[in-house]
This record gives structure tokens, C-alpha cells and sequence, in this order.
């Protein structure tokens, strides 16, 4: 066999290998779920790194350095109790999108988060 052949069926090997490695890892990642989305599981996401996104609603509150506040969807049908231990970013405000990062606790219906990324509005506003 030439060297050239030998070249060929190296290099598609390798080329199937990256297309099945890069169809398989991008299928099975969910970048995130919304409310709705994660309640609907059957069965439940339990026990395993998530992350959901939701619009802040009002009354949240602080115990050190806990949180515990609720989001919902962005149709308002559902909503879910968040605890999260950590800090908060600034921007973080009611009727703010946010994307939570931790675990989701079915049997007490609760999202256990350990990040908080607060989504850009979209829009540019200039600071006055």
C-alpha cells in the first residue's frame, strides 16, 4: 500500500471519529431548560448538573449568604422555588432573565443553584 492511501484512510478515520465525537456530544447537551421544560421531566432531573432559566419574580429574600426567591416562564404558566448559596450578581432585579446553574431537588420541588448568569436585555440603554 502507498504512503498516499495509507494518508487517505488515516485521515478518514480520524475525520468519522471527530464527526461521531461532535454529533454525540452536541445531541446530548442542553444548553438549558426552561420552567416548564424541567418540570415536565418524567422522570425528574435529579442528582445531576443543570441549568434552567426563568424571570425573576418579586419578594426574594436573603438569610446570610442564602437566597431564595421564585422564577417563572416566560408565558407565566409555571414557576419554581430557587435556594441559592452565594453571592448574587448586581444586575440581579426583578423581571430579569436569569440562568441558574445547580441541581434540581423533585421531591421538595426546589432548584438548589450555585451560579447565577443574568441575561442582557438586548437592548443597548446608554448610562447617563
Amino acid at each position: 500500500m502507498t504512503k498516499n492511501k495509507m494518508f487517505i484512510i488515516g485521515g478518514g478515520a480520524v475525520l468519522i471519529a471527530v464527526l461521531i465525537l461532535g454529533y454525540v456530544s452536541f445531541m446530548g447537551n442542553t444548553y438549558y431548560y426552561n420552567v416548564g421544560e424541567l418540570l415536565s421531566k418524567d422522570p425528574p432531573l435529579t442528582d445531576q448538573a443543570l441549568r434552567v432559566s426563568g424571570t425573576l419574580l418579586p419578594g426574594h429574600t436573603q438569610e446570610g449568604v442564602t437566597w431564595y426567591f421564585t422564577i417563572q416562564d416566560m408565558d407565566g404558566e409555571d414557576v419554581l422555588q430557587v435556594i441559592h448559596s452565594g453571592n448574587v450578581p448586581d444586575t440581579f432585579k426583578i423581571g430579569k432573565q436569569l440562568v441558574l446553574e445547580g441541581q434540581y431537588d423533585a421531591v421538595n420541588g426546589i432548584f438548589k443553584s450555585n451560579n447565577i448568569l443574568v441575561k442582557c436585555s438586548g437592548k443597548y440603554e446608554p448610562v447617563v
